[in-house]
């Protein structure tokens, strides 16, 4: 049978499916076949392929049109794509070096911000090569962007009349709740007519509508409609699907083998799909079948993009998650440490005084840290990049910090007051920067790196320099 290759980091973080590029070959591999799901009812003009990974589908989409369907390419892993080119064996630098193949290095919303170009389809394969590892649901952050409400209002006004919109990821019910709001908000055609959706394997319909319990420990590992990760494929075609479209998708899926779960025009009551589609109080009807699993079935949005945060409602898989990961045991080891330090140098009996500000300064360090990881989190779809995120927020934030220290180094006012100040005004501070972004935010995500970056050290200034009087007006009221 055909050997299916896959690229991966050796630390587990990144991983898509490669595929070799051989001039004149037809149609070959697992990608090959998922490809012909998104022409099955004609070859697109101009294409869209976001989490493009080593280019899997730029080659399935690529022999199936003959090189007739111009295709731009977005993949945020720069070291993945340097690294497919570098392998000639594979022949994807000469894939990539095809003029109608545009290959770009950049976050996939970042992307649709910038972009002003309009696509006959718009294809988001499995984003598996931003995954950061396999502890619990942990998705790369950029990635949850691209499914949120506003970023699909977004992949809606770049599709082209006619065009048509394919998307693997994330539990459909979510997505078709999420289509349904935006087609009602925008006085658009009836959702129910342009939507379709179909598995890309062989299975068994009536046990996936109708999934029997499942055990706590397991519950990842499946694959029903109320599951995040279905392997379910939609397909969204805003002017809606005519009957020749469907009779040809019913078509490939009988070759595929696969299952049609939703179509315009097969009445399905009892599925899911079907309800949330029809149902005229549709949002009663997601809070009901949100109550028939473990998962929260609410859309994403741009303030709460987490997709794992819909993922499990169940609270002791969500400690046993948190408990998995290093960083957490290595900052409470740390918090461990610093207090038995304390005791272990004390020269005398330790007060209830000195335990409250043993608190406090245990505090300020961990407001300071959930700070910084907060506005990190925050700005990584502006700067479009989580290494930049990283770098310049911290930069920003460690050297306004330090102005707003030396400020109050030998200021004579000190005590409550001057710290409840700080207190404030920091909170203010953040407290506007985020609306600030909220409100212009994507506005300028077209914006250069180097105007982005300029915006976000003016709006960590106010936040870094506030925070940074908060350790020293806390050493002044701890001297007193």
């Amino acid at each position: 049978g055909n050997v299916r290759r896959f690229f991966a980091f050796g630390s587990g973080q990144g991983r898509a499916s490669l595929e070799r590029y051989l001039p004149g070959a037809g149609a070959q591999g697992s990608n090959g076949s998922r490809a012909g799901v998104v022409a099955a009812f004609g070859v697109p003009r101009r294409a869209l392929i976001l989490f493009a990974g080593v280019g899997s589908e730029v080659v399935a989409l690529d022999r199936m049109s003959g090189g007739r369907t111009d295709i731009t390419a977005v993949e945020v892993n720069r070291p993945m794509v340097r690294w497919a080119r570098a392998r000639k064996e594979n022949g994807l630098d000469a894939l990539f070096s095809k003029s109608n193949v545009h290959f770009h290095v950049a976050e996939a919303r970042a992307f649709l911000e910038a972009d002003r170009s309009r696509y006959d389809l718009i294809w988001l394969p499995y984003f598996g090569s931003g995954y950061r590892g396999a502890l619990w649901f942990s998705v790369e952050d950029l990635a949850q962007f691209t499914f949120t409400r506003e970023a699909y209002r977004k992949l809606l006004e770049r599709l082209a009349p006619g065009g048509t919109l394919v998307t693997y990821d994330v539990n459909k019910v979510i997505l078709l709740a999420t289509l349904r709001g935006l087609f009602e908000e925008d006085g658009r055609n009836n959702l129910a007519r342009c939507a379709v959706i179909m598995s890309l394997d062989s299975i068994d319909e009536r046990r996936f509508l109708n999934p029997a319990p499942r055990s706590k420990a397991a519950f990842h590992l499946f694959r029903d409609w109320n599951t995040p990760l279905d392997n379910l494929v939609l397909l969204l075609k805003p002017s809606g699907f005519s009957s020749a479209q469907l009779a040809a998708l019913r078509a490939f899926a009988r070759r595929r083998g696969s299952s049609i779960l939703y179509a315009p025009d097969s009445p399905r009551s009892e599925s899911p799909y079907w309800q949330v589609l029809h149902d005229d109080d549709w949002r009663q009807t997601v809070s009901r079948l949100s109550g028939s699993g473990w998962i929260k079935l609410t859309a994403a949005t741009d303030d709460n993009p987490s997709l794992a945060r819909g993922y499990v409602k169940n609270w002791f898989r969500l400690i046993r998650g948190l408990a998995a990961r290093p960083a957490l045991w290595i900052f409470l080891l740390g918090t461990l440490l610093a207090w038995v330090t304390v005791f272990v140098q004390a020269t005398g009996k330790v007060s209830g005084g000195d335990l409250l500000f043993l608190a406090l300064f245990s505090a300020l360090g961990c407001g300071f840290l959930l700070l910084e990881i907060g506005l990190i989190r925050k700005f990584g779809l502006f700067l479009g990049n989580p290494v930049y995120s990283l770098s310049i927020s911290l930069a920003a934030l460690l050297f306004f910090s330090g102005l707003g220290s030396l400020s109050r180094q030998g200021a004579s006012r000190a005590g409550l007051p001057a710290l409840w100040r700080a207190s404030g005004l920091t909170a203010a501070a953040t407290a506007a920067v985020l609306a600030l972004l909220k409100a212009a935010g994507g506005a300028l995500l077209g914006a250069s790196l180097a105007a982005r970056v300029a915006v976000i050290a003016l709006l960590l200034a106010p936040v870094g320099f506030f925070s940074g009087q908060l350790f020293p007006e806390a050493m002044a009221l701890a001297r007193r």
